[in-house]
């Protein structure tokens, strides 16, 4: 008995598919093609591989970090002043400090110096500016609706 390939007209239509087993398929010009099981050794490598890249990863800093100050002096404190300094000196490209209590947002980029600089403390309808985010369309306003 021959059985048909199955075909996917998209590959929404392919993540959606379930034959109940756990066999893995991979999708090919619009054909389920079945992949045979994974080796030890095959799976070795990958494993070898992903905890490589993890270590470099791990090493590089975000280009972004967001602070959302908690309530109270030590912690407006701690992200105002020491989490500026801490993120300063891992290279953070940008960084933004989110205070609902005075409803603002302030986003420092660092400079040639490696020294935060201001580029702005946005407040209700201001567009907050970011280099990294260029079209971003976002207000303090609509981060502090109820």
């Amino acid at each position: 008995m021959t059985q048909a390939k199955l075909t996917f007209s998209s590959f929404e239509e392919y993540l959606a598919y379930d034959d109940g087993t756990d066999q893995l398929y991979e999708f090919v010009d619009g054909e389920l093609v079945e992949l045979p099981p994974e080796s030890g050794r095959n799976s070795q490598i990958l494993m070898f591989i992903i905890l490589a890249i993890a270590s470099l990863i791990s090493l590089l800093p975000p280009l972004l970090v967001i602070e959302i100050v908690s309530p109270g002096e030590t912690n407006r404190s701690r992200d105002y002043i020491d989490k500026r300094n801490q993120y300063q000196d891992r290279g953070i490209p940008e960084y933004w400090i989110v205070d609902p209590q005075i409803q603002t947002v302030t986003v420092l980029k660092l400079n040639e110096a490696g020294i935060y600089i201001e580029i702005g403390v946005f407040q209700g309808g201001d567009r907050i500016e970011s280099l990294l985010f260029l079209t971003l369309d976002l207000t303090p306003e609509q981060l502090f609706a109820p």
